[in-house]
């Protein structure tokens, strides 16, 4: 599903709405801007995917290069944390209390297809924090 960096949309995620700011929903019939995003952000998004907001029953493969994406963490598969990319969405807040919702498939966007996000999504992301894993 595509929606434009920074459409925005309200959503009813429980008994009151929220508006949130999309991110990261590409699609091979739109461009989307290219460019580098540091290694801290994009580790701070990889730990972000194992924690999704929303997960979906199905899978969205990449309409950038057509494939399902799994994630490898320095050689070694970590599927059994994240699983495929492309079944969840994730929640960062910003500093101004804003919320960006964006798909999990944003890491392979980056990672793969040098998508480069709104500077105002990366500094959130920065300043976000990654949910503590369970004992």
């Amino acid at each position: 599903m595509y929606y434009p960096d920074m459409h925005r949309e309200t959503r009813w995620p429980g008994t009151a709405p929220r508006e949130y700011t999309f991110i990261g929903w590409l699609d091979a019939a739109f461009p989307f801007p290219i460019g580098d995003v540091d290694a801290m952000t994009v580790r701070k998004i990889r730990e972000l995917c194992k924690h999704p907001e929303v997960s979906t029953r199905g899978f969205h493969a990449c309409t950038l290069c057509r494939k399902e994406v799994g994630i490898e963490d320095d050689g070694i598969a970590i599927q059994d944390e994240i699983g495929r990319l492309g079944s969840a969405e994730i929640l960062v807040r910003a500093s101004d209390g804003s919320d960006f919702l964006f798909p999990d498939l944003i890491l392979h966007y980056i990672e793969d297809h040098h998508y480069l996000p709104p500077a105002a999504f990366r500094d959130a992301v920065t300043i976000a924090v990654v949910p503590k894993r369970a004992p």
